[in-house]
């Protein structure tokens, strides 16, 4: 992420921690099949919507670890959307390897996804965490959100016209709404401070609408064995992307990229109204990162 190297080492080490809570949450799965496809759902990832949560707690006044079961809730879930998204769209690659319906059938597929949201839910009521209502209210409502964007998405005409508004608001739904309840749950784990949550959750919102913005940019000039996953699915089904609708004026890939830019600039000015710490410039330099990212 390029970040100075003890800063690096550090969100190494949450992440390693992260990857330990995942694992051991996989291992509660009693049926062998059923974890393997669990395990195999899991397994790499950037481990994003973690790290976020956990910063966003330390730049809240509290420690990352307290927000880390939050954390893992959020990447079982967000593990979850990527097998049900990848049936959806008939991807076959997925972090590097096969899809998970592609090597274990789609029945052992959606019984992993239902699996994962079985486990994010589970975390989270062994967690001290379960005794506050404004954690638990985020995951549930970035729950909804996810279906309802992703409904939206599939339901959106190839051919018709379809709102830009409406469009927009599937990407936040679809999309930022997940990296925005990580952020919130994890200054919600810290304090009771409203506006530090709410400042967090709207940082989490635009860099969730710059993030979908690049991604539809390397779905469409990226390579598949750097970008880890099948690309340019959004046009082969048909699907509106920021590249095809988003914003009337966009006809250029140089007009989706000042979209990205735009939502990092809005992203990282939420973060001025935090105190000066270690963990608001890891967000920052997490903004910065993904603005540049090939995957």
């Amino acid at each position: 992420m390029n970040f100075p190297l003890n800063t690096q080492s550090s969100l190494d080490l949450l992440k390693v921690s992260v990857d330990e809570r995942i694992s051991a949450a996989v291992l509660t799965v009693e049926s062998l099949p059923l974890r393997s496809a669990v395990a195999h759902a899991v397994a790499g990832g950037k481990r994003l919507r973690s790290l976020l949560a956990m910063l966003a707690c330390a730049a809240a006044g509290g420690r990352e670890l307290d927000a880390q079961d939050a954390g893992v809730a959020i990447e079982l879930l967000h593990g979850a959307s990527l097998i049900h998204d990848d049936i959806m769209d008939g991807s076959e690659l997925r972090r590097g390897a096969v899809t998970l319906h592609v090597k274990h059938g789609f029945p052992a597929a959606i019984l992993a996804g239902d699996t994962l949201i079985a486990l994010a839910f589970n975390v989270l009521h062994r967690s001290p965490l379960r005794k506050n209502p404004r954690i638990l209210a985020e995951f549930s409502t970035a729950f909804l959100r996810l279906c309802e964007g992703q409904s939206e998405d599939i339901a959106f005409p190839a051919s018709l016209s379809v709102d830009p508004e409406a469009h927009r608001e599937m990407v936040r739904k679809k999309t930022a709404e997940l990296l925005a309840a990580s952020l919130a749950m994890g200054a919600a784990a810290a304090t009771e401070d409203e506006n530090l949550v709410r400042v967090l959750r709207d940082y989490g919102i635009h860099l969730g609408l710059a993030y979908q913005a690049k991604d539809d940019l390397l779905d469409a000039t990226g390579r598949e064995d750097i970008a880890g996953k099948s690309l340019q699915l959004d046009r082969r089904n048909g699907r509106r992307t920021y590249l095809t609708m988003a914003y009337p004026q966009v006809e250029t890939l140089a007009a989706v990229s000042s979209i990205v830019e735009e939502h990092t600039a809005a992203a990282l000015l939420h973060l001025e109204a935090l105190p000066p710490s270690e963990s608001r410039e890891c967000l920052r330099g997490i903004a910065s990162m993904l603005t540049r990212r090939e995957t």
